[in-house]
């Protein structure tokens, strides 16, 4: 078997490792240059949705979802997503996704936007649900999926550039750093901002991720705050 090195052990860096293993591969190295998930993953919203507009995505986060049950309640909290609509345009394009994803066998509905107790609802025109949707900690189940692929053999190697280890093949998953491995990749960095709240008391165990359609606008529970978080009006790339 080929020595395997992955570089970034994010959650996607992790996760390649971890099925490379399951698949039966014997010489993987998990490389991470500072520590496990201390890139974006480390700073991630979390969100984990089937609801996506185009059938390849739906398809993609269907099995991500069946691997997220498998892991358990401890690591994936099936809270749901809740999407809603300030306008007509907003409305009709949540339901062509919704048609698109209901005959894809995500089981996503059109609900009335006031069953989330406390959420204002007054400016609303629609709203579509999925229960199986939900939310995780990205740091902490990227550390548990290491934790699992080491269990099956993959070595890891923190505080180590992969481009310095010798290998068959170079998995690159590193990624807004993805680009500096030599192989002309389109992508680059993008900065993005999250809000975490002070405790608020009283929000529901069950609050799901709530994402308004036309600005991006999206907020979920983390332990008793909200982490709210919104598209730049400009791009901002770069690391600042």
């Amino acid at each position: 078997m080929a020595r395997i090195v992955v570089a970034g052990s994010g959650s996607v860096g992790a996760c390649i490792a971890y099925h490379l293993a399951l698949l039966g591969a014997t010489d993987i190295v998990l490389a991470e240059r500072g520590e496990i998930a201390s890139g974006s993953t480390g700073k991630a919203m979390g969100g984990v949705r089937q609801q996506f507009s185009t059938a390849a995505e739906v398809r993609l986060a269907q099995e991500s979802i069946a691997f997220f049950e498998e892991l358990g309640a401890e690591w994936f909290q099936q809270v749901g997503y809740l999407f809603v609509a300030t306008t007509a345009e907003g409305r009709d394009e949540l339901e062509a996704r919704r048609e698109l994803q209901a005959t894809l066998g995500v089981p996503v509905r059109r609900v009335d936007p006031s069953l989330i107790s406390g959420l204002r609802t007054d400016d609303l025109l629609g709203a579509v649900f999925c229960p199986t949707d939900g939310v995780a900690d990205p740091p902490a189940l990227t550390r548990e999926i290491v934790r699992r692929a080491v269990e099956l053999g993959v070595e890891l190697r923190e505080h180590t550039d992969a481009r310095e280890l010798d290998r068959d093949v170079l998995v690159i998953a590193a990624g807004a750093f993805s680009g500096e491995f030599g192989v002309d990749l389109p992508i680059r960095p993008l900065a993005r901002q999250l809000l975490e709240t002070e405790p608020i008391a009283d929000l529901p165990d069950d609050l799901p991720m709530v994402i308004e359609a036309e600005t991006g606008f999206h907020f979920r529970r983390r332990d008793d705050c909200l982490r709210i978080a919104m598209t730049d009006a400009v791009p901002r790339w770069g690391f600042e």
